[in-house]
């Protein structure tokens, strides 16, 4: 069995200033960085096979201070959030508001931002899971850490679990918060076992 502890990133300056962030990058606030730091004392108790991260830099600081540099962090393009296109560093007010009426959680699946000249949900979907599948192939029986987005995570929480895909998508639920962990174990499928776990 593969236990994936899926941690979502500190609070960036972008998330302060509501601003949209996806392919585009934002810096760990002073409170993002003490977030990470924080959760470090969790994570201690677990021994990793590997650490993984998106491409951008706010996950890649966020693995580095929650492993206090205990592990080398492996950066994987696969695992970047959705490409929100041309409204990228808008406010995200408007955007962020469609989770309340499905709009954010169903175009994580589906559409996505293609006419905005961004990433489809299909494609962060398969991009994802085909990364996911490797891991798990190569790690089967160990615990793996990845730092990664919201969306992203959601986009993997939705794919496995109907509950809580139905719960996101009609607003009963939200995404992950900052430095929240969502476990998942792997054998013959995918299971959630905790979703947007807040250990600090």
């Amino acid at each position: 069995m593969t236990r994936i502890y899926l941690l979502r990133h500190g609070q960036t300056l972008f998330n302060q200033k509501n601003l949209i962030q996806g392919s585009c990058d934002s810096k760990l606030t002073a409170t993002g960085i003490d977030q990470a730091k924080a959760i470090k004392e969790y994570l201690t108790k677990i021994t990793f096979a590997c650490v993984y991260c998106s491409t951008s830099e706010r996950t890649f600081d966020t693995a580095t201070y929650a492993t206090g540099g205990k592990y080398p962090i492996y950066p994987c393009k696969e695992f970047k959030e959705i490409d929100f296109g041309i409204v990228e560093g808008e406010d995200g007010g408007q955007l962020f508001r469609g989770m309340q009426n499905n709009n954010y959680a169903n175009l994580l699946l589906n559409e996505g931002w293609l006419s905005l000249e961004g990433e489809s949900g299909l494609n962060l979907t398969k991009r994802v899971f085909n990364k996911l599948a490797e891991i798990t192939v190569e790690y089967p029986n160990d615990n793996i850490l990845i730092a990664s987005h919201g969306g992203t995570i959601m986009n993997i929480v939705m794919n496995i679990d109907a509950l809580l895909a139905k719960q996101l998508q009609d607003g009963t639920l939200n995404g992950p918060d900052n430095c929240s962990l969502t476990i998942i174990d792997y054998t013959d499928g995918y299971r959630v076992l905790d979703y947007n776990k807040k250990v600090i």
